[in-house]
């Protein structure tokens, strides 16, 4: 037998990366960072060490923190000076030197560049028609674009999730009579807005035609008048129109035609 005993201690300490989440986007240069590291119970906590590396992995920032206690969270503010690409991480140390790092690294992007965005092709004019499609069309460039959306009257109208940057993009609508003031809004994922200029046109409705007849006088003196006849109109609203509401004021007699749909 053994004269005396040996004794065995197994512990270790994890780091947890918490915010901002990975793959994040920010136009705010003032940007905390926070990491929490828990150990064992035989080793406290000693320390905890923020790590900054840019797109090309160069270390761009570190600062390291004493801690105490067996968990903690830790917060680190950065100060971004360029746009670009970056991941971060923490390591952590206990009084036993076990280290850990965070599983992976986290990416965060700062970007405050506004989305580059041009009208195309020619621009919506004012004419004449009881129901008529406009096209809206631009051209928008930018490295993380997020979506773009068509602003009628001060409403978002229609949004594009989808871009493609190296093609025209188009938003296509049908009107009814009206004014119509319109923009197209630009974001990326960082927050960033570009507008175009903001255009107007008007669709005026299609005047009603009306047809009549005159009488003639003859002997005797007498004389009769005859009512003009109005052809009553009707006017069709597209499924398009229905979905998203259809308003016309309507004579006596007139009509409108639509299809329900599910």
């Amino acid at each position: 037998y053994f004269s005396s005993n040996f004794t065995l201690t197994i512990g270790g300490i994890s780091t947890t990366l918490l915010s901002p989440p990975t793959n994040n986007y920010t136009n705010t240069n003032d940007t905390n960072f926070n990491c929490s590291a828990s150990s064992e119970s035989n080793s406290e906590l000693n320390n905890i060490t923020f790590y900054l590396w840019n797109s090309s992995g160069n270390l761009t920032y570190n600062l390291t923190k004493n801690i105490s206690g067996f968990n903690d969270n830790s917060t680190f503010n950065f100060t971004f000076s360029e746009e670009g690409n970056y991941s971060w991480n923490c390591l952590g140390i206990n009084n036993a030197s076990n280290k850990s790092w965070g599983n992976n690294n986290f990416s965060i992007v700062y970007d405050i560049t506004k989305p580059n965005l041009t009208l195309t092709g020619s621009l919506p004019t004012s004419e004449t028609s009881n129901s008529v499609s406009k096209n809206f069309s631009f051209n928008v460039s930018d490295n993380n674009i997020k979506n773009c959306t068509l602003i009628i009257n001060e409403t978002i109208s229609l949004t594009n999730s989808s871009m493609n940057t190296s093609l025209e993009q188009t938003f296509t609508k049908t009107f009814t009579p009206g004014t119509y003031n319109w923009k197209i809004n630009c974001t990326d994922f960082a927050g960033n807005i570009n507008s175009s200029s903001k255009n107007s046109f008007t669709i005026t409705a299609v005047p009603i035609t009306s047809s009549g007849g005159g009488g003639g006088s003859g002997g005797g003196g007498s004389s009769y008048q005859v009512s003009k006849s109005v052809t009553p109109q009707t006017y069709s609203a597209t499924s398009s129109e229905v979905s998203t509401g259809y308003t016309k004021k309507l004579k006596k007699d007139e009509k409108i035609n639509f299809s329900i749909f599910d």
